[in-house]
């Protein structure tokens, strides 16, 4: 098996690694109370949706209710387009 993917990884995936810090760190905001929202950002193919699926798998096994949203498909406004110039 390759060591890259051009896709996310599945959540049981042996190729996961180097992001527990991130996931400890993203499960203890998910099971605390809301006080803000958290953002995950990074360059292309770095994890991030990798991470997410993780999260929410780990999630979903301690019977926390997952809901995700896919913001990809959304366009662009206008104002963001003018400023990524």
């Amino acid at each position: 098996m390759a060591p890259f993917s051009v896709t996310a990884l599945p959540p049981a995936s042996p190729l996961f690694r180097g992001r527990q810090a991130d996931l400890s760190h993203l499960k203890r905001i998910c099971h605390a109370e809301v006080t803000a929202y958290t953002v995950i950002y990074g360059g292309h193919q770095n994890g991030k949706t990798s991470l997410l699926l993780r999260l929410a798998d780990e999630l979903r096994s301690a019977a926390v209710q997952v809901c995700s949203i896919n913001f990809q498909g959304i366009p662009s406004s206008p104002l963001v387009d003018r400023t990524a110039r």
